[in-house]
């Protein structure tokens, strides 16, 4: 977990960018859930090319809101944070659903979804 501001909603890093990080992922947050944790606002950006249809159908039930964005690295392309957001939907994802290309201010968007529904966030996906 991230330290944070005292009020602000916790934060933890996951680098689950593929399939099975994010099933063991999600092995977390159904854990999280049976103990009484309130489902988390996901931030979720990918490289192109990555099973995002799969991990993000995967991480769905498990979100409270989702914030699509970008994995910007130097020479390789991030998937589209709409097609994400698109995946997510296609998944049945119903929560609030944001695209943010920006990763910073997705970030915050995040943070600020978190805070208003008392939860925490995660921040998953190719992470750079």
């Amino acid at each position: 977990a991230m330290p944070q501001p005292t009020g602000a909603p916790p934060v933890v890093l996951d680098g689950a960018h593929n399939p099975q990080k994010i099933a063991a992922l999600v092995e977390e947050l159904a854990r999280r859930r049976r103990d009484g944790h309130p489902a988390p606002v996901v931030v979720f950006g990918a490289l192109a090319g990555k099973a995002t249809e799969e991990m993000l159908a995967a991480l769905a039930p498990h979100a409270a809101a989702l914030v699509a964005t970008t994995a910007p690295v130097l020479g390789k392309a991030s998937a589209a944070p709409a097609n994400l957001a698109a995946a997510a939907r296609a998944a049945g994802f119903r929560g609030a659903l944001a695209v943010e290309p920006e990763p910073e201010a997705a970030l915050d968007h995040g943070l600020a979804l978190a805070g208003r529904a008392g939860t925490w966030l995660v921040m998953t996906g190719s992470l750079y």
